[in-house]
């Protein structure tokens, strides 16, 4: 989400606030576990937690950059076609 990740947990708590039909972030099992760990003791709940895609991207095994970039539209697309399902 940022530069070095040094403000992913101001972003994220922002964008938490708002109404998102995707929400992702970058980062990797560890950064993502302890972003969600210090939203928590603000008061964010696991079900709102859970909404946000962490690791961002269908595992797919990307290694490089456009390969996840295809992984993140990927997961997007898919978003998109469940819920038009549900719709």
């Amino acid at each position: 989400m940022t530069h070095g990740h040094v403000h992913d947990h101001e972003v994220l708590q922002q964008c938490l606030r708002q109404p998102t039909r995707y929400l992702g972030m970058i980062g990797s099992k560890h950064k993502v576990a302890e972003t969600f760990s210090k939203l928590q003791q603000q008061g964010f709940s696991e079900a709102e937690l859970a909404t946000v895609h962490a690791p961002i991207g269908l595992k797919i095994g990307s290694q490089s950059p456009i390969e996840i970039a295809i992984s993140i539209m990927a997961e997007i697309i898919r978003e998109l076609r469940l819920a038009h399902l549900v719709t």
